[in-house]
């Protein structure tokens, strides 16, 4: 009886042909149907339990042409897949590459973590490392295991009345439904529009025009103001302020958010990322999608892996962090309108202190031969 009962609750959970695939010999948990509902398991990791933003960072894998660093690619690929889900606790995991085979590889790391913890990432294919590229087809991109695809729509909105032209989008975005991807437009806002964009009106008009009777795994929107720049604080130089007008930003109303995630896409100068991507939580997004711009020195072509992943492993693992960001070893002595810096002070006054003898002589400790008055040798601590 209770074998039974079992039974029927995982097939209430797990009820259709399509819930379950295989690519690349990997099985990967693509969509179900709860009681003719379809859900998509992408919009579960852009959602966390707490109502925080999720953090998702992009990464573009490298193609070299060096045979040293060909060899030494896949072990880079697994590593940086590996710290993205140990250390940065990333929410996804966002690759560019022109070649498929590194992905898989990438993929494959994730889906060993199954049944540990933390488990395995799901993975969304953005497309080919440069735009100039050929864009692979649907059913070479599911063999290699991601969950999602990237549907980038061209153009940039600038008004309410701009015609996206969804409808010749609109055969793709059902090829790749029909590979079992879950698919993720993305649509680029004028800056000037962004703050007026009615994200409601703008979300039926994707549902209608591009998706049909299929909604959007989450919708990607990005703001077309290049890359925000900061000035440095009044107060304290070493302090990046990021000014609000550099950041245009559209509002997204609750009830949008709890039908189809709204991401927004973070792409700014590294050291201000803690102070850009909170601006999107004020704004009502799900979470964001951190660009590869954002890493130091470039990282579109044949970028270091080993420095991306400590680079995002801080980052992301910082914006996740519960923490205080007022506060670490350099304190900001803001509120007290101090002009110096309490630690580096603190920390010359003990060394002239030390220096200028007044905590009495140290030779003694330190020359290991020396013997007391009564013969004893000295061992120290």
């Amino acid at each position: 009886m209770k074998f039974l009962v079992s039974t029927i609750v995982s097939l209430l959970f797990v009820s259709n042909s399509e819930a379950f695939v295989r690519n690349g010999g990997e099985s990967r948990l693509v969509s179900t149907k709860l009681f003719g509902e379809k859900k998509y398991v992408l919009q579960d990791a852009f959602r966390t339990l707490t109502g925080k933003l999720s953090h998702s960072p992009e990464i573009v894998l490298p193609q070299p042409t060096d045979p040293t660093a060909l060899l030494l690619l896949s072990n880079s690929i697994t590593l940086l897949s590996e710290g993205l889900r140990k250390k940065a606790k990333a929410s996804t995991a966002w690759i560019s590459s022109s070649n498929l085979e590194n992905v898989a590889t990438f993929v494959n790391e994730q889906e060993d973590a199954r049944g540990n913890f933390p488990g395995p990432l799901s993975v969304i294919y953005c497309g080919p490392a440069t735009s100039g590229e050929t864009a692979f087809s649907a059913d070479d991109i599911a063999k290699t295991g991601v969950s999602g695809v990237v549907l980038p729509i061209e153009g940039v909105m600038n008004s309410a009345d701009d015609d996206m032209s969804l409808d010749k989008y609109s055969e793709i975005f059902q090829t790749y439904i029909s590979s079992n991807l879950e698919v993720i437009p993305e649509v680029t806002l004028g800056f000037d529009y962004a703050p007026e964009c009615n994200v409601e009106e703008l979300v039926d008009t994707i549902t209608k025009d591009l998706c049909g009777s299929d909604e959007p795994a989450a919708i990607l929107l990005s703001v077309n103001s290049g890359t925000i720049e900061g000035r440095r604080s009044d107060e304290d130089e070493d302090i990046v302020v990021v000014d609000d007008e550099k950041i245009s930003l559209p509002s997204i109303p609750k009830d949008v958010n709890k039908r189809v995630p709204i991401l927004g896409s973070v792409n700014c100068a590294a050291n201000i990322i803690s102070q850009c991507a909170p601006k999107f939580k004020s704004a009502g997004f799900s979470g964001t999608v951190l660009r590869a711009d954002c890493v130091p020195g470039g990282s579109r072509i044949n970028p270091d892996l080993g420095f991306v992943a400590e680079f995002w492993e801080y980052i992301v693992s910082d914006l996740k962090s519960l923490r205080s960001k007022s506060f670490g070893f350099r304190t900001k002595t803001e509120g007290l309108k101090l002009k110096k810096d309490l630690p580096s002070e603190w920390a010359n006054l003990q060394q002239d202190v030390a220096q200028s003898g007044a905590l009495g002589a140290t030779s003694v400790q330190q020359d290991p031969s020396y013997k007391g008055e009564d013969g004893a040798t000295y061992q120290g601590f």
